[in-house]
């Protein structure tokens, strides 16, 4: 029963979200990348004691969106 909800929720958003214009898109970037930055700063001890996860899940993340991007048969 959740699930089903949240899969209509997260669809209904994936529409909405289809429909984003670059500002839009740049303005979400930016409030995604500031909410980081502010929690970085709240748990940075936290953040050092697990740096190298960290890194591992944000280059496994990057290769992962080049692949896409790059290799793409558009």
């Amino acid at each position: 029963m959740c699930f089903k909800l949240l899969n209509k929720w997260v669809e209904k958003c994936s529409k909405k979200a289809s429909k984003f214009g670059v500002w839009q898109w740049s303005v979400l970037k930016l409030t995604l990348i500031s909410m980081g930055m502010i929690l970085g700063a709240y748990f940075s001890n936290w953040v050092m004691q697990y740096q190298m996860v960290f890194w591992f899940v944000f280059i496994a993340g990057y290769i992962y969106i080049l692949s896409i991007m790059l290799l793409s048969k558009k």
